[in-house]
């Protein structure tokens, strides 16, 4: 995860290539890109790059309901395969020879047909999101993470953990929570990004390896597109405030990364040795490292 770049961040390092290109190189390097691309996707190709250069969207969401019920039915699908896992009756048509294989017999929560679909469904998500279909996306997204997610009794059964599904959840989460941040209403875009946040996870329990995390920050959100978000500074102000106090690991850990991001170094270690979090500590030592401030 820590060599994958982040939409913006990548995008800014290919625009700053191009800026210093002439017209026929540019022509030339985008030639050379199309050179790459397999016989069979050379239509596809085509059909994108003329509609770029005349900015229309390939993306259509005229069956957005249909994808939206399909992600419920899974939702059921997997339900009672893992009931029928637990009660044992997922291995009535199976055939044994011996009772070994039986014991020995683990079967995945979910099937390998609902782990592509899933997959494939994740990717409409994002095509929504990179086209700025944004309620649309967030929509989307949210059905498909509430699966992985137990949050009332009707989901007891409901039994996924994230990395059943082969897709970047930090990229993902964070498109999601940027969603939620730009078509909340100024009054309610703190709460909401909260929410999105999952503030009260557990994590640095064990240890402190921020690159290595599945739960998007505050950057990830930021990069997650080209475009910065607008009100950002208003935006981190207001949740400094929100954190204040919260001194579980994720929460504190945010709040010091908004004030980091508005104020620096330097307040951060005041609010680190004021609440005395764990995490605070490695937080503003990782920051010190990479800053090379080794006078602190």
């Amino acid at each position: 995860m820590t060599n994958n770049k982040a939409l913006k961040p990548y995008l800014d390092e290919i625009k700053n290539i191009c800026s210093e290109l002439p017209q026929n190189k540019l022509e030339n390097f985008i030639i050379e890109l199309a050179k790459d691309i397999p016989l069979k996707e050379r239509n596809k190709f085509l059909r994108k790059l003329k509609n770029y250069s005349i900015g229309k969207s390939e993306v259509s969401t005229d069956n957005q309901s249909i994808k939206l019920n399909r992600i419920n039915e899974l939702k059921e699908e997997i339900i009672e395969r893992q009931k029928s896992i637990d009660d044992g009756s997922f291995y009535d048509d199976m055939d044994y020879d011996d009772y070994d294989d039986y014991l020995e017999e683990n079967p995945d929560t979910i099937s390998d047909e609902e782990k592509n679909e899933l997959e494939h469904l994740f990717y409409d998500a994002d095509k929504l999101f990179l086209a700025n279909k944004l309620e649309e996306a967030k929509n989307m997204y949210e059905a498909l993470i509430d699966l992985f997610e137990i949050s009332d009794k009707e989901n007891e059964w409901l039994n996924l953990i994230l990395l059943e599904v082969d897709i970047n959840w930090r990229e993902t989460l964070a498109r999601y929570c940027r969603c939620i941040y730009e078509i909340s209403s100024l009054d309610n875009r703190v709460n909401n990004v909260i929410q999105g946040l999952k503030i009260n996870l557990i994590q640095f329990d064990i240890d402190y390896k921020p690159e290595d995390e599945i739960y998007p920050f505050l950057q990830d959100i930021y990069d997650a597109k080209a475009e910065e978000p607008l009100e950002w500074k208003d935006f981190l102000n207001n949740l400094n405030q929100a954190l204040r106090g919260k001194t579980n690991n994720r929460a504190f850990v945010l709040f010091l990364e908004a004030i980091d991001k508005t104020d620096g170094l330097d307040k951060v270690e005041n609010e680190v040795k004021k609440y005395k979090v764990s995490a605070g500590y490695l937080y503003l030592l990782n920051r010190l490292v990479q800053n090379q401030s080794w006078e602190k």
